[in-house]
């Protein structure tokens, strides 16, 4: 437990040293006390029931609460871990007999321990406003258990983000604006279709538990804390409490986070995901997918309103839109899993060299230093399978109806972004990780900047600029789903689309092809 964990100790003394923390304690007492007065003392002075009054300053405390453990604990956590490693405590603590749970458990409430005691600070002032505006427990409860949990993995985000960054700094800006992305720019997928992504954050339970309470008092809109704010979630058939929902996804990103940090732990110089990590990561994320959207899907009364709809999507939308989506999405989630799970060129020589000191002829599949081609292969036919149901499902929902379209030719669009897959799969082992971001910039950006550049200078369409925006994978994905868009519709562009589309198959097969041929000569050299 905590209070004989030595790390958690440890950091209690340090951080906790009254010349140390002094400015913090006074600085939170006096940014409380002046909210709620502020707030409440003016209103009871003008004859505004107490009740209201206390109500209308809940909202501005929760935010503190949330600016000292969400973003301040973080950037402590990242930073402080850090500092750890460069310092090689790390590899100290690796020595003692304390089993790794024991000291993932001491830093990831010793190096917040600051914050943890300055959210202690805000909550009689948080009591006061909770005790006088007569909010019911069942109502701020479940909010903070939301709090906790959401505290407890932008945490582990920021132990993650600490032990790979090998400086401190970077680590601290890293996991901060990884807070800033979960909670501004991730929910807005959720009106795409991915709605899960809302609830990596407090806002929909917020908006489910406390937002009824004060709403009213404070004039706020529900549907500016996501779009399934204050609504159940869509689970398939199934209709699943925003809390119990956020709880479950929250839950199995802590396990994970967790996981990593363990494997890190043991060595520092293994990969932050293996191949199993990597390929139940990436199911997860396609089930979650597939399961909020279902009730669309299949014109269902729980539809939820993505594509700026009703609830029943628009031909296009759930003809092109979903699929495209999806493909995408579940293609950069892919290359992200891939950079950690699949063996650089160094990587694989030295498990080749362990592999004939056991006197084997290879080693195993899921072997960390092993070749990518099962994780590659397994990840392809889950984002296949996940593609395909979408298709054929919105097919037997009508949705292709008067269309001179069918679902086979998504096809294409799952062929390009299996070619995708491989193609990374072939310079992440040739080239290792350090080489990927040269790659994407030449590969990727540099052809859709030219067919930018060719655009403006023919001030209209170009066919060239299309063929120039082929060469990138990116591109070639968008290009591939407009076979699913009738030809009468893209005018008489449509074969310059098709033509540029086969260009760019064409040439990624050919690259591809020759990176695996060149990785197989590498490897029979070695």
């Amino acid at each position: 437990m905590l209070h004989n964990n030595p790390i958690f100790i440890r950091f209690c003394r340090s951080n906790l040293r009254v010349k140390k923390a002094i400015f913090w304690y006074l600085l939170t007492t006096i940014t409380c006390a002046f909210t709620v007065a502020i707030i409440y003392v003016p209103q009871v002075v003008r004859d505004r029931d107490p009740m209201d009054a206390a109500r209308a300053a809940i909202l501005p405390m929760m935010i503190i609460q949330g600016i000292i453990l969400l973003f301040m604990g973080t950037g402590s956590v990242a930073t402080g871990i850090t500092r750890e490693k460069v310092d090689n405590v790390l590899n100290y603590q690796r020595l003692t007999p304390l089993p790794i749970p024991q000291k993932i458990l001491g830093y990831l409430f010793g190096l917040p321990v600051r914050e943890y005691v300055l959210f202690g600070i805000t909550l009689p002032f948080m009591a006061f406003v909770l005790i006088v505006g007569k909010v019911s427990p069942t109502a701020f409860l479940p909010y903070y258990l939301i709090l906790f949990t959401s505290t407890l993995l932008y945490h582990f985000t920021g132990m993650v983000a600490g032990m790979i960054s090998k400086k401190w700094r970077w680590s601290a800006r890293i996991s901060q604006g990884l807070i800033i992305l979960l909670y501004f720019a991730l929910p807005q997928l959720s009106h795409l279709g991915l709605v899960f992504m809302e609830f990596l954050t407090v806002r929909p339970v917020f908006a489910e538990n406390i937002l009824p309470v004060i709403g009213p008092s404070e004039n706020i809109r529900m549907d500016e804390f996501g779009l399934l704010a204050g609504q159940d979630v869509p689970f398939f058939t199934l209709m699943i409490s925003g809390t119990l929902f956020s709880f479950m996804i929250q839950s199995l990103l802590i396990i994970l986070f967790a996981t990593i940090i363990a494997r890190k732990w043991k060595a520092d110089s293994v990969p932050a995901i293996n191949k199993p990590m990597a390929m139940i990561t990436f199911s997860a994320f396609a089930i979650m997918s597939l399961a909020n959207i279902w009730p669309n899907l299949t014109r269902s009364e729980n539809a939820i309103r993505i594509f700026q709809s009703d609830g029943t999507l628009p031909q296009a939308a759930a003809v092109a839109g979903l699929p495209l989506i999806l493909a995408l999405v579940t293609t950069l989630l892919a290359f992200v899993l891939m950079v950690s799970a699949l063996p650089d060129p160094q990587q694989f020589r030295l498990g080749r060299i362990r592999a004939k000191r056991q006197n084997l002829n290879q080693l195993p599949r899921w072997d960390d230093e092993a070749n990518g081609y099962t994780l590659t292969t397994l990840l392809f036919l889950v984002q296949t399978t996940l593609v395909g149901i979408a298709l054929f499902t919105v097919h037997r929902s009508g949705y292709f109806d008067g269309l001179n379209s069918h679902p086979f030719m998504g096809l294409i669009l799952i062929g390009t972004t299996g070619l995708c897959l491989f193609y990374f799969q072939g310079l992440k082992e040739s080239f290792g990780g350090g080489q990927l971001g040269l790659f994407a910039l030449l590969h990727w950006l540099v052809p859709i900047l030219g067919a930018i550049l060719i655009t403006a200078i023919s001030n209209g369409f170009n066919p060239a600029a299309l063929f120039v925006a082929s060469l990138s994978p990116i591109i070639l994905i968008l290009l591939s789903v407009t076979q699913l868009i009738p030809s009468e519709e893209l005018n008489e562009h449509a074969l310059t689309v098709q033509r540029a589309l086969g260009f760019g198959i064409l040439l990624l097969t050919v690259l591809t092809l020759g990176l695996h041929a060149k990785l197989r000569r590498d490897r029979k050299d070695d």
